[in-house]
């Protein structure tokens, strides 16, 4: 008869309580990057993923979320419509425009101005490449045009 440790041994736990703090601490990090509270850079990370979620091919969405903490995975995959995606955007100012517009009502807060998106891509993408491996974050670069590649670096 099998003991209860060797039963999980067998099966992967599941730690909702670290993957909210490793979540929250993913936040944190955007948070002290952009001088903000923590419920500004929650909604900038969610916007900036989103935009870049929906900006390459589904395949490579999903093996990029692989590498995300699973709280950042959840909000990623939020209201995901593969059918819809990627979308072609190649210009700078559309892109801009397309990150404020996954923010919803909160974008003339959160992003008051075109220098704000700029910023809120340069510390997510900083947070990324912190958190994850550096091929995972150069993979998604490469697919975006050298335009918009400027946005973040």
């Amino acid at each position: 008869m099998e003991t209860q440790s060797e039963h999980k041994n067998k099966h992967r736990t599941m730690n909702f309580e670290q993957y909210a703090s490793d979540g929250n601490r993913f936040i944190n990090e955007v948070a002290l990057e952009l001088e903000t509270d923590h419920n500004r850079a929650a909604r900038i990370t969610r916007a900036v993923l989103h935009a870049i979620r929906d900006r390459i091919p589904p395949s490579d969405a999903v093996q990029f979320a692989q590498g995300l903490p699973m709280a950042l995975k959840a909000i990623f995959i939020d209201r995901y419509d593969i059918s819809k995606t990627p979308i072609v955007i190649r210009n700078k100012e559309e892109f801009i425009e397309f990150v404020r517009g996954k923010d919803g009502l909160a974008a003339v807060t959160d992003f008051p101005d075109r220098e704000s998106v700029i910023n809120a891509l340069k510390a997510v993408f900083f947070v990324l490449e912190f958190n994850m491996s550096i091929g995972q974050v150069e993979q998604i670069k490469k697919m975006l045009n050298i335009e918009l590649l400027s946005l973040i670096e």
